[in-house]
């Protein structure tokens, strides 16, 4: 069973669909545990996903972590094709418009190929926040199928 889990500044959120019903839960956070996307007191998030899991099953589900927008940066841009390296040529595009300084994790998918270029759609995440997430979501026994910037699409 896929449940998205979203986390941000100020809330968890969930979307997990059961049978044909969807069930959608807001989780407010107290302010003192996540800033500005970076998890500032551990042990309280620890607490808050661990009730969560147990809760909603999430140790048993196909769990689609999400973060807030604002740390994620997802854009589709045309590149041309002059027999060049395809990634060389997104990474040097997307350099412009990373989210932040330091090690970045990049996707990409090619959406359209013509003969002179190609229409990709990028997506980057800062990899100090997705690092420390997905450490934390392990650790309370949460495994995460996948990363998605748009997770409610689920």
């Amino acid at each position: 069973m896929r449940t998205a889990l979203v986390i941000s500044d100020s809330h968890i959120k969930i979307a997990k669909v059961i049978g044909s019903k969807p069930l959608l839960v807001n989780i407010p956070l107290d302010k003192d545990i996540i800033d500005d996307g970076g998890v500032k007191d551990e042990e309280k998030l620890k607490a808050v996903l661990l009730k969560i899991s147990r809760e909603f099953s999430l140790a048993k589900s196909e769990v689609i972590l999400g973060i807030s927008e604002k740390y994620i940066f997802s854009k589709t841009i045309t590149v041309s094709d002059h027999g060049s390296d395809l990634e060389e040529k997104i990474s040097h595009e997307v350099e412009t418009y990373s989210p932040a300084e330091g090690s970045t994790y990049i996707d990409w998918q090619i959406l359209e190929k013509t003969e002179n270029q190609e229409t990709v759609f990028v997506v980057a995440a800062r990899g100090n926040i997705l690092d420390k997430y997905i450490a934390i979501l392990q650790q309370v026994g949460i495994s995460i199928a996948g990363i998605e910037p748009i997770s409610f699409a689920l």
